[in-house]
């Protein structure tokens, strides 16, 4: 597009996009700015884009919109003390990407009411609230969002990522955001991220999420909280300030294969490493150097196959241990089996009801401490001469 035709577009729009260029696609300039897109198309940033003005930067009101940073930056400048970099009132079917959205006094994408739309390889960043809220059936992809919530010497309410139901959030990482790094709705996948440094959960899921193959690390809160029907697999919970790997109260999760180390709440006096409620499933999970519990679990639950280490040494009046298995009664019809549990404070509790099999107990300061009412055949007998159902105090 010549500088001819860009000045046309702009003052017949008054700042409203509204035509294509002759090669399918509508630059948009500094000169453009505070803009608003609503036509369908596809648009592309062609210098950096600065907005000092009232308003949000880039607004978009139609369907079926692509806009392309093109690696250019778009800035808040002191003007936009309660504006959105990119505000999306609603619509369907629109990709925003390539590009770093930076210092807005309100959110950096506000797409909270879109649908069916993506937004790819993008930097957010010291936006005073949220950096990217999406809605239903939408995927934020290979996406870096740091530092919102936190501008100018305020503290906003921001989180990194938020979603709405059925969506997808792959290959981001999220940092240092003043609340949680993401909140994930019912029914959607997050895979193959980074969280860490934020400033409450790492990952706040609600009923049926995935989580795969995350990182969660130093997080001044929980590194993930999920609600029931809800999978945590192949992840790590690292240094997390309150629990590792949390279930919501209704919170019924598989947790496959995961890792849980050196959580650790010492205002409270807590931190277990892996927390599920009634009903949860833990597989081949590795707990170690967690305060309270490595693995705790309400009733009705199964802990299988699990490692856990140097738990349960912090000054709460109720030593925490490997495993625990309680809830009410102390903990009813769960069962703890094939665990290796090495130098906790305890090595596996379980109260009424409670099945303990063919664990290996050793170096803790009590291996087993289960209810009389629970069913176990605890045997330090070498194990050749062992029933097949024997756990092990050695």
């Amino acid at each position: 597009m010549n500088p001819g035709r860009r000045a046309c577009v702009a003052i017949l729009s008054l700042v409203t996009i509204q035509g294509h260029g002759d090669n399918g696609r509508i630059e948009i300039s500094q000169d453009m700015m505070p803009l608003t897109i609503s036509e369908p198309g596809s648009y592309v940033a062609v210098e950096n884009l600065v907005h000092a003005n009232s308003g949000d930067g880039i607004t978009i009101t139609a369907n079926n919109v692509t806009l392309d940073l093109n690696g250019y930056r778009l800035f808040g400048g002191a003007g936009t003390v309660s504006d959105d970099g990119i505000s999306i009132p609603y619509g369907h079917n629109i990709e925003i990407r390539n590009g770093t959205i930076k210092g807005f006094g309100d959110h950096g994408i506000d797409a909270l009411f879109s649908t069916n739309s993506v937004f790819r390889h993008l930097r957010v960043m010291d936006n005073y609230d949220a950096g990217i809220l999406a809605g239903t059936a939408c995927s934020i992809l290979e996406t870096v969002s740091s530092r919102n919530g936190v501008r100018q010497g305020r503290s906003g309410t921001g989180v990194g990522i938020e979603v709405d139901i059925g969506s997808m959030i792959v290959d981001c990482t999220v940092s240092a955001n003043y609340d949680h790094g993401m909140v994930v709705s019912s029914g959607s996948t997050v895979m193959n991220c980074i969280l860490s440094g934020n400033g409450h959960d790492g990952a706040h899921g609600g009923f049926g999420t995935l989580f795969r193959r995350i990182i969660a690390f130093e997080n001044i809160g929980e590194a993930f909280e999920a609600n029931g029907g809800s999978v945590v697999a192949e992840c790590v919970a690292q240094r997390n300030i309150d629990d590792g790997i949390k279930a919501a109260d209704e919170g019924r999760l598989l947790l496959v294969r995961c890792i849980a180390t050196d959580t650790a709440n010492l205002v409270d006096g807590k931190g277990d490493g892996i927390k599920g409620q009634s009903g949860s499933l833990v597989l081949e999970c590795t707990v170690r150097d967690n305060y309270d519990d490595g693995i705790t679990v309400a009733s009705g639950a199964f802990v299988y196959d699990c490692l856990g280490s140097g738990n349960g040494y912090g000054e709460d009046e109720s030593p925490g241990g490997g495993v625990r298995m309680t809830g009410p009664q102390e903990g009813v019809d769960s069962r703890c089996d094939d665990n290796h549990l090495l130098n906790n404070a305890r090595g596996a509790e379980a109260g009424v009801n409670c099945l303990v099999v063919k664990n290996s107990a050793e170096g803790n300061t009590i291996d087993y401490a289960v209810s009389s009412r629970a069913h176990e055949d605890i045997t330090s007998v070498n194990p050749n001469n062992a029933g097949p159902w024997a756990s092990f105090d050695y």
